[in-house]
């Protein structure tokens, strides 16, 4: 899989599991699922486990409109 399919991927099954989440629905099968596949990106070198929580933190807020805790922590720090 190229690099750039894979983070397309990953950023879409971010928003997915987000959406659901929004609307309050069980989300824990995609999200340990998702798990593995970031993990799978940081092991393969596609991404850094950073890079990874910045997918995340975007995909985050473009359902939510909002910052994540981690955000959240850094930009009071």
């Amino acid at each position: 899989m190229q690099k750039d399919r894979y983070l397309i991927s990953c950023n879409q099954q971010l928003l997915e599991m987000f959406e659901l989440a929004k609307l309050n629905k069980d989300t824990d099968r995609q999200k340990f699922r998702l798990e593995g596949y970031m993990q799978a990106g940081i092991e393969l070198g596609i991404f850094t486990k950073q890079q990874a929580d910045k997918i995340m933190n975007r995909a985050h807020r473009q359902v939510f409109q909002e910052d994540t805790e981690s955000e959240q922590v850094t930009a009071t720090s």
